[in-house]
């Protein structure tokens, strides 16, 4: 682990975080600190510490949306050297203890199955989302599992698969994987999260995959949100510029109220940190949207040194009856 990523730095950053979010907004940090101690505590005597979340190794990252000015967040389950299989049932723990009915139904109750007797990198991870904004004082925070996939092919995946997406958009991207799933505990909505395996995407097989949910006429609007931002690797004719991508489906069961995401991992953004702020800056700028905290938490990338990788991803998303729009995920930097 390199000096960057020692845990006295990772919890330095979380720590910033909390000081932030409290002059932001009280009760917002109250809740935040109540989540994240649980989370820690599941660690037991050891740190909590990251893995495959995010590429600092901290044990938390943010994502800020266009969409909502809820805080969301999403975690690491159990100390670093746990096993990956014990992760589902540490973030089941971690939601007890916070006081999630234990009772919880859904369709996250059938993920451990996916798991099963297959080797994992990660095992599971557990997100918070925080209201905010218009939301009602006292408003409840949502939680939402995360669990690896690692036998796609395998008989619970398929019959999961055919239960909200029918079949795998394996025509339209013939390298795609799929490697996690995600749903709220009690919820009936599943999220499908693939690599494409490929640095090209067409505007022709974007196109595609949204046609697959039923959601083609947001292909302008998506690309157009994708080419708001600079690259590293450029432009290319009737292409999205070359990156990493992944994407995902958000259904109902039979496929019903869809939504898509595309995801790029932002180290293919032009700029480096200090550049990846400063676009998403300039996004929520012409969005007419409130930097904070977004500003406040990443204002030490605003002069970042080569190397550094806090921001993770970069997501453009559309939806049944959700507008085109754009999130960043960030672990949070020290001072």
């Amino acid at each position: 682990m390199s000096a960057a990523a020692t845990p006295h730095r990772q919890h330095a950053g979380v720590a910033r975080a909390r000081c932030i979010l409290a002059a932001y907004a009280p009760a917002t940090a109250h809740e935040f600190e109540r989540v994240t101690a649980a989370a820690a505590a599941a660690c037991g005597t050891a740190a909590w510490t990251g893995g495959y979340l995010n590429q600092t190794d901290a044990p938390l990252e943010f994502s800020f949306s266009s969409a909502s000015r809820d805080l969301r967040y999403t975690m690491e389950v159990g100390a670093s050297a746990a096993a990956p299989a014990t992760r589902l049932a540490a973030a089941g723990a971690v939601l007890d203890a916070l006081g999630v009915d234990p009772a919880w139904t859904g369709v996250a109750r059938g993920f451990p199955a996916l798991q099963r007797g297959a080797p994992l990198d990660w095992g599971a991870w557990l997100a918070a989302r925080q209201p905010g904004g218009a939301h009602p004082a006292g408003a409840a925070t949502r939680f939402k599992l995360y669990a690896e996939v690692a036998d796609a092919s395998g008989a619970p995946a398929a019959a999961l698969l055919r239960k909200y997406v029918k079949t795998m958009p394996l025509a339209l991207a013939s390298r795609a994987r799929l490697v996690m799933v995600g749903a709220a505990p009690g919820a009936e909505r599943c999220e499908f999260y693939f690599e494409l395996g490929s640095r090209a995407l067409s505007l022709e097989h974007l196109r595609g995959l949204l046609a697959h949910v039923g959601l083609a006429h947001h292909g302008a609007a998506l690309a157009a949100l994708v080419n708001g931002f600079d690259f590293r690797h450029g432009r290319v004719a009737q292409a999205l510029p070359r990156a990493q991508y992944g994407f995902s489906y958000s259904l109902l069961p039979d496929g019903e109220e869809a939504e898509f995401a595309l995801f790029a991992f932002a180290a293919d953004l032009a700029g480096g940190e200090a550049g990846v702020r400063r676009q998403v800056l300039a996004a929520a700028r012409r969005g007419g949207l409130d930097p904070e905290p977004y500003a406040a938490i990443t204002a030490p990338l605003a002069h970042s040194q080569p190397g550094q990788r806090y921001h993770n991803m970069l997501t453009f998303f559309a939806g049944e009856r959700a507008l085109p729009g754009w999130q960043i995920s960030v672990s949070p930097p020290p001072g």
